[in-house]
């Protein structure tokens, strides 16, 4: 087992942090303090801004912890995000999900077991399927994470029932075993909740919520036609490549079909889409191919696009939770 005399922990936090992301790098507020707590309490819970770096948090911990560091995220855009970025640390990363299948999905498996990989990136239901679950106890699993954690608690049973049952494998880990969980959604009695889930003796660190990189405007427009025409008309005017968040996949459709028709350059995302086109319209709003991505949900917690210019919603979003969410995949430089 590794072990990191708590002296070396700044000098080496550091030295990672340059080597991914250039000499000149520091630190935000916090977040060498989360790194030290998430190795020496073993339990900590990280509440911080949209854009802040929780990941970074993780990657640098797993990289000093050594074994395997399991990453419970809830999308599969995400995953891939998160790969690109731990591997510029030099972790292994294995992506695993319900799209990996048949001997592509034994063999990581294997691999996983005989410790090729640093990171498994895993959804919550592949954690629990049957293959996955019988392997847990033969991987050297040193720190588990929980990302958006704050769906064990708020709004899991609504957004994806298993991460209501992720407590379970909480309470069989060892104790030696570093338990983290991030979120940037977390009022007072999710936070409460969360620390009587993640165990005794919890390190909480919460930070300011405020993004001075955003600027918020309200338009009160009764009629989609006139939603329609404002967008068309004032689309090309804002910065970059950007997201109009829809409620439904029919509107996203309609939406993105009116907004081609006129001219400008779009693509829906949602979950009633194909592999193949969810794949093209999330490489080309990667490469600023396309002015937006007209999206549903299903483009939400924790997509990491560092040069999002805008977020449009067309429709009052369904919470608060969820509008500080989206929001937040803008003002992120």
């Amino acid at each position: 087992m590794k072990t990191i005399n708590e002296s070396e922990i700044r000098i080496k936090a550091e030295e990672m942090l340059k080597a991914a992301c250039g000499e000149d790098a520091k630190f935000h507020a916090g977040q060498y303090e989360a790194i030290e707590a998430t190795l020496t309490h073993h339990r900590s819970l990280v509440v911080q801004k949209t854009g802040w770096g929780k990941s970074m948090v993780y990657f640098i911990s797993a990289k000093l912890l050594g074994g395997i560091t399991v990453v419970i995220s809830p999308l599969l855009v995400l995953m891939e995000n998160q790969k690109e970025a731990a591997e510029k640390l030099g972790l292994e990363c294995a992506v695993l999900n319900g799209q990996v299948k048949g001997e592509q999905r034994a063999e990581m498996i294997r691999d996983l077991c005989n410790g090729e990989y640093n990171v498994l990136f895993t959804t919550p239901e592949t954690l629990f399927s049957k293959d996955v679950s019988e392997s847990i106890p033969n991987l050297n699993i040193r720190l588990f994470v929980i990302d958006e954690c704050h769906c064990i608690s708020d709004w899991g049973h609504d957004f994806r029932l298993e991460y209501s049952r992720l407590n379970r494998i909480i309470r069989l880990l060892p104790e030696n075993v570093s338990i983290l969980g991030t979120t940037a959604t977390a009022n007072n009695r999710v936070i409460n909740d969360l620390k009587q889930q993640l165990g005794d003796d919890v390190f909480v660190l919460r930070g300011p919520l405020t993004r001075e990189s955003l600027h918020i405007e309200i338009l009160h427009m009764d009629s989609k036609a006139e939603r329609y025409v404002w967008i068309k008309k004032n689309l090309n005017k804002l910065p970059g490549s950007g997201i109009i968040y829809c409620l439904t996949q029919r509107d996203c459709e309609q939406l993105s079909s009116y907004l081609n028709e006129n001219g400008l350059n779009t693509l829906p995302y949602h979950s009633g889409l194909t592999d193949d086109l969810v794949t093209e319209a999330q490489n080309a709003f990667r490469d600023n191919r396309i002015k937006a991505i007209v999206a549903t949900i299903k483009l939400g917690m924790g997509y990491d696009k560092r040069d999002i210019g805008f977020v449009i919603h067309f429709q009052r979003p369904s919470s608060l939770v969820a509008y500080y969410q989206q929001i937040g995949r803008a003002g992120r430089t």
